[in-house]
Parts: C-alpha cells; sequence; structure tokens
C-alpha cells in the first residue's frame, strides 16, 4: 500500500522531527563559541538558544519536501512574525534576541526576504521593514495570514523596527535527510572514521531524543528546562572515545535476560562453578548477565565488517577484556563457544 491516507500528518510530524535534529546542529555549533551556551525547545519559540539563562536567539525551524520558493507573502513568514510577537511581549524591556527564521526553502529572487539575510552586502533593513508594514496592510493580502499581518501592524512602530532589525532568513537549510551529513561536519566525523560515524551519530542521536523527550514532557513537574552545550560536547566526547582506533563501541546497558536464555547457560561448567561457591541463586543470575553482556558484544564485534578478531584480541589485552569474556574465546559470528 503506497497512497497517502487523506488525513496524513506525515508531513507535520517530519517537521517536529527536523526540529529536534535541528536543534541539535544548533547547539552543537555554539559549544566551542560560548562556554554558556543551552537550548530548550517550545518554549518562547520552536529553539530557544541561550547564554546562561538570558535569550539570545529564537529560531523558526520550517521543513519542506519539496525545494519551492518562500517570498513575502509565505505563511511561513507571517505564522514567524507572529510568534515572534507573542515572544516579544512577554520578554517585555529584556533585550530583543536575534530571530532566526531557518528554512529547507530557497528566498525567492527579488523578494524582500533578500533583504533579510545575514549578508551585509544585501542585507537592508529600512527597505524590508517599508515592504512588510505595507504588505501586512494590504486588505487583498492572503486570508491565511492576515491575522498575523494584523498582528504585526498592532505592534508600535518602535517595536515593528527593533522586531525586523533582529530577523535573519536562513534558507537553503539541509533537509531532514540531509542532517547527519551536517552534523558530521559539525562535531567532527567523516564518513572515513573507521566506517563508524554512523554508529557514533546513532548514539547521540538516541542520547538526544532521550534529552528532548525530558525538555518537552510538559507533564513531568521535575522536567528538565534545558541542555547546555557543555553536557553535549561532553556527551559527544565520550561517545567519540569510545570508537577510538585503542577501543571497540561498548553498550553501558546490560542486556536483561530472558528466562530461556538462563536455561540455555544450566548445564555451563561455570555455573556449576558458581553453584559449588554456594551463590544463590541472584547472584547467580547476575554473573550470568556479565557473561552474556561480553559475549553479546564480541558477537556484535565480529560481526562489523570493519572490526577483525585481531582487533577484537588486542582490545582484550589492552583492557582487561578477558575478565568478562575469559569463556567465550570460541565465539564466531554469533554462537556460544565451548566454557572453559
Amino acid at each position: 500500500m503506497t497512497e497517502k491516507m487523506p488525513h496524513s500528518a506525515a508531513g507535520q510530524m517530519l517537521g517536529y522531527l527536523y526540529q529536534c535534529e535541528w536543534a541539535l546542529v544548533e547547539l552543537a555549533q555554539r559549544w566551542f563559541k560560548d562556554a554558556e551556551a543551552a537550548l530548550r525547545m517550545e518554549m518562547l519559540d520552536d529553539i530557544d538558544l541561550l547564554h546562561g539563562s538570558v535569550p539570545v536567539e529564537l529560531v523558526q525551524s520550517k521543513h519542506h519536501g519539496g525545494q519551492g520558493e518562500i517570498g513575502s507573502t509565505s505563511a511561513d513568514l507571517w505564522r514567524s512574525i507572529n510568534s515572534w510577537c507573542d515572544a516579544l511581549e512577554i520578554l517585555g524591556n529584556a533585550p530583543l534576541p536575534l530571530l532566526r527564521l531557518v528554512t529547507t526553502q530557497q528566498v525567492a529572487a527579488g523578494s524582500l526576504l533578500e533583504k533579510l539575510r545575514a549578508d551585509p552586502q544585501t542585507r537592508d533593513v529600512a527597505a524590508a521593514l517599508a515592504a512588510l508594514e505595507e504588505l501586512a496592510g494590504d486588505a487583498e493580502g492572503p486570508k491565511t495570514t492576515r491575522p498575523w499581518r494584523e498582528r504585526f501592524l498592532r505592534c508600535t512602530p518602535v517595536v515593528r523596527e527593533a522586531l525586523v532589525g533582529q530577523i535573519v532568513v536562513d534558507d537553503l537549510a539541509p533537509r531532514v535527510s540531509e542532517v547527519d551529513s551536517k552534523l558530521r561536519e559539525v562535531i567532527g566525523v567523516w564518513k572515513t572514521d573507521q566506517g563508524q560515524s554512523q554508529e557514533i551519530l546513532e548514539e547521540l542521536k538516541g542520547w538526544w531524543w532521550g534529552v528532548s523527550k525530558e525538555m518537552l514532557d510538559r507533564s513531568n513537574p521535575s522536567r528538565r528546562a534545558t541542555v547546555s552545550a557543555e553536557e553535549l560536547r561532553t556527551k559527544i566526547d565520550y561517545v567519540m572515545s569510545k570508537y577510538a582506533q585503542t577501543s571497540l563501541p561498548i553498550s553501558d546497558r546490560l542486556e536483561r535476560l530472558t528466562e530461556d536464555e538462563v536455561a540455555r547457560y544450566q548445564d555451563r561448567v561455570f555455573v556449576a562453578q558458581l553453584q559449588l561457591l554456594k551463590l544463590g541463586r541472584r547472584s547467580i543470575r547476575f554473573h550470568l548477565g556479565e557473561y552474556h553482556h561480553a559475549w553479546t558484544h564480541r558477537s556484535r564485534w565480529l560481526r562489523v565488517p570493519n572490526i577483525t578478531s585481531s582487533q577484537v584480541n588486542r582490545h582484550e589485552r589492552t583492557h582487561g577484556g578477558r575478565r568478562r569474556v575469559d569463556h567465550v574465546d570460541g565465539l564466531r559470528g554469533g554462537r556460544l563457544g565451548p566454557a572453559r
């Protein structure tokens, strides 16, 4: 079945996924620029970038499946302006943050949005303000954007000028399918890095999705409010160190054994030895978990195309791996080897 359902929300869902992944890129780009950089989501804007606890950038992220163009009458533009009007009202007399519209579309040639790019050679805030005010007052303008245009006009001239002066349009942003490549570039992981860049990204993004859920779960009174660039940098360093030349990837999570898996080990010599030591059922099960954890890792390593058995053996000699895998010399390709 390949037809699109009439009420499909796939595009909206992809937009939310893009927002979360792009937030990771935004924070990763700041760790080396600002030691106090932090990020939160769905507070003042899609993405709030902070210096300590002070908002310094508000980011609207707009993802589109097709190339397309964004112009001066675009709903994306006026919806963003409406959102920023709300945010500025909340901020009150606080300094205005930078207001960035990050879109996968391209600014239409000749559009006033060309005057709101970051490029100082084309940026012209005064001209953009005049054009926006004219469009906002156009009674024949699109009905969809009318409430947002009216909201903009209700702001005082001073506020409108200040707001437009802070707007920066970042067009042609990477699409959701291209975010991994951008993230590799930002954190310094390349496809040629031992063929493990995808594993690094998957582990990092797995952590990030957990952090995002904690920030977005409004029902949790003790939820986290922000994530700092320092915390992200520490996580990146930790994940990448696990894939260094002298290391092999190790999962911190011990696999929970099923009853069938426990039963498979009952006739092993080392289980009998543990029983002779008068260890209880709980202790024996714990040691079985340690054994199974070591076996699982060795099996995974040997199934990765660019990890050889000699690398596994070198890792064990270097890192004391024999303490946990001394019963699994016979493991190859996921098979249980003979216990000693």
